[in-house]
């Protein structure tokens, strides 16, 4: 995972949800909330919840595809769990997968 490139800001990246219920839309990230991304589209703005669906965020330069539930977190507490250098096993950031 691109832990390093998710610990930073994500609004104002563009994103496009791959799989969930708002799957096709595409845009840029406006704001972020715990459970949802908020994106500016050409049709307007969408809310698209992060549990249950597959983003593709391009972060510098670097498309990263992320199922929503590693971003599950408020966007500060994200960030300071990927900067910790020990893992918890409280955070899906941070646990390692089999």
């Amino acid at each position: 995972m691109h832990e390093k490139l998710l610990a930073g800001e994500i609004v104002g990246c563009p994103v496009k949800v791959l799989s969930g219920t708002h799957a096709g839309h595409a845009g840029d990230v406006i704001d972020e909330t715990m459970q949802l991304l908020i994106i500016r589209t050409s049709a307007g703005v969408r809310r698209a919840h992060k549990r249950g669906s597959v983003f593709s965020l391009r972060i510098n330069g670097e498309n990263i595809t992320i199922e929503g539930e590693s971003l599950c977190l408020r966007p500060k507490e994200r960030t300071k769990a990927l900067l910790q250098r020990r893992p918890s096993r409280h955070n899906p950031l941070t646990q390692r997968r089999p």
